[in-house]
């Protein structure tokens, strides 16, 4: 931006922090997801170590929809 445009500092903090939060919310979305998947596979009667193998064989890809 030039200085002539310019949003004022306290706009330009406002809008850092929300999307600080947006990440911050994406991040723990993504832990329950995958918190939910391990269960599911040790549920399915994996170890914790064949589902670890599992997860990182087949990483889950999640579209953020930023």
């Amino acid at each position: 931006m030039t200085t002539t445009n310019e949003l004022p500092k306290h706009v330009q903090r406002a809008l850092n922090h929300l999307a600080h939060a947006r990440a911050l919310l994406h991040e723990v979305t993504q832990r329950e997801r995958l918190r939910r998947e391990i269960d599911e596979l040790l549920a399915k009667g994996m170890s914790p170590t064949d589902a670890l193998e599992h997860l990182r064989a087949n990483p889950p890809a999640v579209n953020p929809g930023y």
